[in-house]
């Protein structure tokens, strides 16, 4: 095979350039074990359980593709609420879900809580604080459909989206 180059033809030997290669696309990468992700953060909210299961299932499929870690993070206050009424309970609480889910899905998780004022106004600052702590380089957040509220409103996880200087992956 020959080629023409900067003004000179040039022969190509075919089978010295494809030697060594594999047609699968990561092969590369799973050869040099070079992880595209090392630590997953995942917001989660211990009252709507039921509406992280999508999200939850997407991080534990990332971390064992990539064997990367998850960080699941709870953002809560002092005040009682439906999860916990102090934040120590609180703080186990987001422990023994982070067990739960490291054993449903067998993947290594950690669990974080981390106590504010008001976490509905504050939930996208301790999230981005969260990633920066954790040296997470990817964050897998549920979220909701878009609706009219959004125009008005912006939801977290477009915040946390827009504002975060690793990628986001939201789940609807």
């Amino acid at each position: 095979m020959s080629g023409f180059l900067c003004g000179q033809t040039v022969k190509i030997e075919t089978s010295r350039v494809c030697e060594g290669f594999s047609s699968e696309p990561l092969a590369w990468i799973k050869r040099r074990r070079i992880r595209m992700y090392t630590r997953i953060l995942v917001p989660i909210d211990l009252d709507h359980r039921e509406k992280l299961e999508k999200a939850m299932k997407t991080a534990a499929d990332l971390a064992k593709h990539y064997q990367a870690s998850i960080v699941y993070v709870g953002v809560g206050s002092s005040a009682p609420s439906g999860s916990a009424h102090t934040p120590e309970e609180y703080k186990k609480a987001v422990e023994r879900f982070a067990k739960s889910q490291s054993d449903t899905y067998g993947v290594s998780a950690t669990g974080e809580a981390v106590i504010v004022h008001d976490p509905s106004v504050e939930l996208d600052r301790a999230i981005l604080k969260a990633i920066e702590r954790n040296g997470s380089d990817l964050v897998v957040m549920a979220t909701h459909v878009p609706g009219i509220p959004d125009h008005f409103y912006a939801a977290h996880g477009a915040k946390v989206a827009s504002r975060a200087s690793v990628s986001v992956m939201l789940v609807r």
